[in-house]
């Protein structure tokens, strides 16, 4: 803890200049700009009285200003009104401050000031690196989710190695669409196909873009049927059917010559 300074003869406010929370930076900065205008707590007090805070004495400024009064949003219009300042001017310290607002909620106290001036959302041009410090329980959420992406990208990278290998040996080109393809939400048709082959969906579909031409299970299946409009619903259903029995049948054989080890995936779904 460091000492800010000794603004009356009865008032020492000690706080955290590195976190702090909202309603000691206000009174802070109600203590700074009083002291600017050369004002005691008392004459400071009378001021406020005269503004609409009539219950407010020396001793309740020396509590906002020693962080034990968190004063209400109503309050902080009144004082700001009462020193005649904006109310951003009530908001000192600088980027390297963090202020808590809420469960999660960090910021700087310039945040906190451009968002009172709406200054934070008219210049939306700027760099990143000059927008004030913000950090919200959403951001934490994001981060966890891309750790997460991360190790599930590294973790089907070492699985899909051998049919890599294997492409690499039959002059197939891997393409970064088929990368980035094998993480899209899969259809009914592919789930059942994973679970057929006992693999996770994302090797399923690794395995079909590489077999196929970079065509997906379902585009593969659709090429092969081929026009089936004329036929009756019963045959249809039979020549997918059979269709997509072909395919898993070449699949199966695909991963068994790649030599992918299905031991690892007990359900097909990771």
């Amino acid at each position: 803890m460091e000492s800010l300074s000794l603004y009356d003869d009865s008032t020492t406010l000690f706080a955290d200049t590195w976190r702090v929370q909202m309603h000691e930076l206000i009174g802070k900065g109600f203590a700074e700009a009083r002291r600017r205008q050369g004002l005691t707590q008392e004459q400071a007090a009378r001021r406020l009285q005269g503004r609409g805070l009539t219950a407010w004495r020396k001793s309740t400024v020396g509590q906002l200003e020693a962080g034990l009064r968190r004063p209400r949003l109503d309050e902080v219009l009144l004082m700001a009104a009462a020193l005649q300042v904006p109310v951003d001017k009530l908001i000192p310290g600088e980027d390297d401050e963090r202020v808590e607002l809420g469960d999660g909620a960090t910021v700087s106290p310039r945040w906190i000031r451009e968002m009172l001036t709406g200054e934070f959302y008219r210049d939306t041009e700027r760099p990143g690196s000059q927008v004030p410090y913000a950090c919200f329980p959403v951001q934490e959420v994001m981060a966890q989710m891309t750790d997460r992406l991360q190790a599930e990208r590294e973790y089907y990278r070492v699985r899909t190695a051998p049919i890599r290998e294997h492409a690499k040996v039959d002059d197939h080109y891997i393409t970064g669409e088929d990368e980035h393809r094998m993480f899209d939400p899969p259809t009914d048709t592919e789930r059942h196909a994973a679970r057929r082959l006992g693999v996770p969906v994302p090797i399923l579909k690794y395995a079909a873009r590489t077999r196929w031409d970079h065509r997906d299970f379902d585009e593969e299946r659709d090429r092969r049927v081929g026009n089936v409009d004329e036929l009756p619903p019963r045959s249809r259903q039979a020549r997918r059917g059979l269709v997509t029995r072909e395919m898993l049948a070449d699949l199966d054989a695909f991963l068994d010559r790649v030599g992918f080890d299905r031991k690892r995936d007990a359900d097909g779904e990771r």
